[in-house]
């Protein structure tokens, strides 16, 4: 594998391709986002067949900076995962495990910091992990009152000006709204 990034992404989406081939059916990968050079390339691997979103793997990541393996350092890491799987049109990508096991607050923290952030999903490494993470990613009980006063104003208004304590709702607001009842259905489907 010589050549830049797109090189090795187009390396990484033939071999996807012939692990495929050899099994004899199309796969799901979830590449795992590790390196400095897997990051160049994710666009790349992103449009690979069989690809349908990234996982970030901060320990590994952070090793080949030399930064610490904290949320802060890497922060910018995971903004430009989210961001590139969008402008792929991939699904949100998984979030990188809590190594400390025991320490559900951190977990949680960081669980609620990937979903806000946009990512869709958060690696486990302990089933004590399920619930909190699981919590962090379903919607608050005062995002799902929110969302249905947003939708229910928006269909007793059709003048155009609608607001909802006292903001305005335009097409973004609306959108936010259906995702998180779309993400409350999902939450519900999934337990």
């Amino acid at each position: 594998m010589t050549g830049g990034a797109s090189g090795f992404g187009a390396a990484i989406a033939e071999t996807y391709a012939q692990i495929s081939a050899a099994v004899g059916r199309e796969l799901e990968f979830l590449p795992q986002i590790e390196t400095a050079r897997g990051l160049q390339a994710l666009s790349d691997i992103l449009t690979a067949p069989g690809v349908s979103r990234a996982v970030f793997g901060h320990l590994d990541y952070s090793l080949d900076l030399g930064c610490a393996p904290e949320w802060e350092p890497l922060l910018h890491t995971r903004a430009e995962i989210v961001l590139r799987s969008r402008r792929a049109g991939a699904l949100p990508p998984v979030d990188s495990v809590t190594p400390e096991l025991k320490d559900t607050e951190r977990l949680a923290r960081e669980a609620e910091a990937a979903r806000r952030m946009g990512l869709g999903g958060k690696l486990l490494i302990h089933p004590a992990q399920v619930a909190p993470v699981s919590g962090a990613f379903a919607p608050s009980d005062a995002e799902l009152d929110w969302a249905r006063r947003v939708l229910a104003a928006l269909e007793q208004d059709t003048s155009g000006a609608v607001a909802v304590d006292g903001k305005m709702i335009d097409k973004p607001v609306e959108e936010a709204a259906r995702r998180i009842l779309a993400r409350a259905r999902s939450s519900d489907a999934g337990a």
